[in-house]
This record gives C-alpha cells, structure tokens and sequence, in this order.
C-alpha cells in the first residue's frame, strides 16, 4: 500500500500519517522533515539541497529535480509507505505516477 498525503499546511496531513501508520504499521515520512534530515547531511544530496533550500527564509519551494530525488531515496525498495507532503506540484505527481506508482 502507497498512500500519499496531500494538502495544506494545519490542514491535518501528520496527524492523518501518524494514525495511518498505527493502524497499519507502515513506514511514514514527511517531506518537510526528511530535507531537513537529508540537508544537515554531509552527502551529495545534501550539499545540493543546502544550495537550493534555505530552511531559515520564509517559504521557498525545494526546486522539483531536489523533491524527486528526496522522494525516491525514503522509498527505494519500499513497497508500501505513508508520504507526507509530496507530490506538491503536476512535474512531481507525474514523476510518483512514473517511477513510484500508488497502489
């Protein structure tokens, strides 16, 4: 089962992920903290999204290329998971259609 959970920030997405992943024990990640994590990385990956992402400027979208990227590393070889947060724009949802159907 791939469930991905979209909407609004406070519109209930963590909250939602957190009783799905409970209730059917299945791995949950939220796109928000995993750049996080992944940008105090000292990887490649982390190197770039420290590049394009500034975590302290108000609101400043992680360009699609990145959210890909960050998307495929937590769910290589999953398959079933709970995301948070991702696909946010038509380029990403056409990319999770591609490589990472739903189920």
């Amino acid at each position: 089962m791939r469930i991905l959970l979209l909407g609004g920030s406070g519109s209930g997405k963590g909250t939602l992920g957190s009783w799905l992943r409970k209730v059917h024990e299945l791995p949950l990640f939220s796109f928000g903290d995993e750049v996080r994590r992944i940008g105090s990385e000292d990887s490649a990956l982390g190197q770039m999204l420290r590049n394009a992402y500034d975590p302290t400027l108000p609101y400043r979208p992680v360009p699609d290329p990145l959210s890909c990227l960050v998307f495929s590393k937590n769910v290589k070889g999953l398959t079933s998971y709970i995301y948070d947060g991702f696909p946010r724009t038509a380029a990403q949802a056409t990319f999770v259609l591609q490589h990472h159907p739903p189920t």
